[in-house]
């Protein structure tokens, strides 16, 4: 952690602040009532209105069972006080809860001297989540961002990285529907799945998306402040969860898609059926708007209507498992014509069939979840050319394309190469690939070299989105360089260029260069910015997310009129928002005279008509052909 800063007051409204940065991090005071507090300034009546230190401002670990003064903390974030104005400090950087009492006594089972400090929950510099109806000494915490205290004394924490609110009891009894007992901790809301469920049922079977601070209320219930959905919810006396404010950021599902709510959605898939699939990112699950009614993955859905089809789950991968079960980290997507999901979750990639078969060397049931790369020896990082990719180490960012042959194409981000999943076994750019292996077909090293030259070689920085046409040539955002680049299949012309098989060439973009310039000139003379999402039509014309500026650009593979923009073979035009100028306007009008705010995942239905993900503003727009 990089630090931290609280304030809290006690009942004669003395102030006390906590600073963490750096190596520095200490607990202050500053005095409304000339007294001694906790031992500090050596025992002398400190001044009203100046400024004491409580702790050593020496950013670690030490002190427990000794004088708070000698005390060492680090990062901070919460301080409180319970009604005897003993001094409760989160010390969310050594995942603890310490304590420094006023008297000397028995607090949380543990006999204290006064101005002393004590660990009464955690196990300290060792984070984790373990614990739940045992001591709470003996407990791991996940960075404590929070604490409150009620009138009883009892402890309620904010355990940040575990997405949950624990509590340890002073007084044995009854809480939130459950019996506990003193001095032990137990979770009281939260199910530690990252996402955003469960209102209208038992609080510990809900999930948050980042529970940063908790609050009481005098008539029992507690608040949580859910920060990365943006809300507050509430936790009633009988253990029932609802949102109090702001907005459920998963609400819709089972009605109307235009009246749900996605969370930063991200690659779209459509299939041959324009069944459109939506990765909603930082919901942490993958949905689906059916085309027509049916029963898809074994939900009966509405036409036009919302629905999970994979995550909101707990549990880690599971060959042949429900996909609902599954706790989904940033999914990305691509959706074949048939209606197979293709999931990147973290470092994993997975296959949702639609009907059963053999894919990728595994014998698979439709409907259900398998993995089909990654889960290599320590995860992320980078391993695996020409080994089963079940076995290979992906990065942690992933975008996703697949061919016609159901061939998967990873834009692997943090490992700055575009990589692929072989279905079949048979010779692809070159070489001879077995089924369910993975391949690298870019360097791996960051950077703009290997224009004209075997793609192998090629350098690539930070490459954010990958699409395939149906001649297999393979496009590039290379987020990094600012450009667009395409691997050709063939020794052929592409976009003016004359390309040999198996090389990458620029195709928009000046490498290395930010900007937006070009429109109406040859692409490669353009500058885009941050681009990502990108897609090839039916016309062989390349469609990208410029991100950076705030638009939708085409390189025209023929000369044409496309989404009302008259262009040129070759050269490059915005086809939709306004560039440099991020909002939401203009549903209903002209494409290029709407606002966009970072758009990123794109895909054509059958009609060739363009849809796309609004990023910034949660939701899916179109553009009609």
């Amino acid at each position: 952690m990089t630090g931290g800063n609280a304030i809290a007051v006690d009942s004669l409204g003395n102030v006390y602040i906590s600073s963490a940065y750096g190596s520095y991090a200490g607990v202050r005071i500053i005095p409304a009532v000339l007294g001694n507090y906790f031992g500090a300034n050596l025992g002398d009546p400190m001044d009203v209105g100046n400024i004491y230190s409580i702790t050593d401002s020496t950013a670690g670990y030490a002190g427990d069972n000794g004088p708070v003064t000698s005390a060492q903390t680090l990062d901070h974030y919460t301080l409180a006080f319970d009604a005897a104005d003993n001094l409760y400090i989160a010390d969310m950087g050594n995942d603890i809860i310490r304590m420094v009492p006023q008297t000397t006594a028995s607090f949380f089972g543990i006999s204290m001297n006064a101005n002393s400090i004590y660990t009464i929950v955690g196990t300290p510099t060792t984070p984790g989540y373990s614990g739940d109806g045992s001591s709470a000494t003996g407990a791991t915490l996940g960075q404590a961002s929070g604490i409150a205290l009620d009138a009883l004394g009892n402890l309620y924490i904010s355990d940040l990285d575990n997405d949950v609110i624990r509590m340890v009891p002073k007084v044995s009894g009854s809480y939130f529907g459950n019996p506990l007992l003193q001095n032990n901790i137990y979770t009281i809301a939260g199910n530690g799945s990252t996402s955003y469920s469960g209102d209208g049922g038992a609080a510990t079977s809900a999930s948050f998306k980042s529970v940063n601070a908790v609050a009481l209320a005098p008539t029992g219930e507690f608040y949580v402040f859910d920060t990365q959905a943006n809300s507050v919810r509430v936790v009633d006396t009988s253990g029932a969860i609802t949102t109090l404010a702001g907005q459920n950021p998963l609400a819709g599902d089972g009605g109307v898609a235009t009246l749900a709510n996605l969370y930063s959605p991200g690659q779209i898939g459509i299939d041959s059926s324009d069944n459109i699939y939506i990765a909603d990112i930082s919901n942490g699950r993958v949905r689906m708007i059916p085309s027509v009614s049916g029963t898809y993955h074994g939900i009966n859905m509405t036409a036009g209507n919302l629905y999970t089809i994979a995550g909101g789950g707990q549990n880690g991968q599971t060959d042949g498992a429900d996909p609902l079960t599954l706790s989904i980290v940033n999914p990305r997507i691509a959706v074949d014509p048939d209606g197979n999901v293709f999931i990147a979750s973290g470092t994993m990639i997975y296959l949702i069939p639609r009907i059963s078969g053999t894919f990728y060397t595994k014998s698979m049931r439709g409907g259900l979840i398998y993995k089909i790369g990654g889960g290599g020896p320590g995860r992320g990082a980078y391993s695996g050319d020409g080994v089963l990719a079940t076995t290979a180490r992906f990065g942690s960012r992933l975008a996703l394309a697949v061919d016609s042959s159901d061939n998967l194409y990873v834009a692997d981000t943090m490992n700055n190469a575009i990589r692929m999943i072989s279905s079949s076994s048979t010779n692809h750019f070159g070489n001879r690939m077995s089924e369910g292996f993975v391949y690298t077909l870019t360097s791996t090293t960051a950077g703009s070299r290997g224009d004209a030259g075997a793609s192998t070689s090629a350098q690539l920085r930070s490459p954010a989105g990958v699409a395939v046409d149906s001649a297999g040539n393979i496009y590039i955002s290379d987020l990094g360089n600012q450009a667009i680049r395409m691997i050709s299949v063939a020794t052929t012309t592409n976009f003016g260029i004359s390309m040999s098989a198996n090389s990458l060439y620029t195709i928009a973009g000046t490498l290395t260069s930010s900007g937006f310039s070009g429109d109406g000139a040859v692409a490669t003379s353009s500058q885009i910015s941050a681009p990502q999402g990108i897609a090839v039509d039916a016309s062989g014309n390349v469609i990208f997310s410029d991100c950076g500026n705030n638009v939708i650009r085409l390189v025209a593979a023929t000369t044409g009129s496309y989404y009302g923009v008259s262009v040129s073979a070759n050269n490059i035009a915005t086809i939709a928002g306004t560039p440099g100028t991020s909002g939401y306007t203009g549903d209903g009008g002209t494409a290029t005279s709407a606002e966009l705010t970072l758009s990123s995942g794109l895909a054509f239905d059958s009609h060739s008509n363009l849809y796309f993900s609004d990023l910034g503003n949660n939701i899916i727009r179109e553009i009609l052909h």
